[in-house]
């Protein structure tokens, strides 16, 4: 009996659904709930698409089953680092020293945009 129907089209989606394991799934389910207080029904809506989690969520995850965050979000070769440390301060900004992510988002992105023109100027 398949406790998912289908696999939503996300990466969230397919690698939640990767992680957790078919054959393993409803221990998997059940000891998120138990570990993170995450309902059952909110991890299969997740993988089923129907829903996107939050970061929090996802890194409760990532810390009970020894991953990293980022592996959830991609193919863990195709993040850029940018793309990575974004990540990292909408965590921060959802958690705690919201000025200084933000701050430190806005720096991250004006330097990716500086290099971007730069890189349209060379000959």
């Amino acid at each position: 009996m398949k406790v998912i129907k289908k696999v939503g089209n996300s990466p969230i989606a397919r690698n939640l659904a990767r992680i957790l394991g078919e054959p393993n799934l409803i221990d998997n389910l059940r000891l998120i709930e138990e570990k993170t207080g995450i309902a059952q029904t909110s991890v299969r809506n997740w993988i089923s698409g129907y829903r996107k989690p939050q970061l929090a969520s996802l890194e409760k995850i990532a810390d009970l089953f020894n991953i990293d965050v980022y592996s959830l979000f991609d193919e863990p070769s195709t993040l850029l680092q940018e793309q990575k440390e974004i990540i990292e301060l909408v965590s921060r900004i959802q958690n705690k020293g919201a000025l200084d992510a933000i701050k430190r988002m806005v720096e991250v992105l004006s330097t990716n945009q500086e290099a971007a023109s730069a890189r349209k100027e060379e000959p």
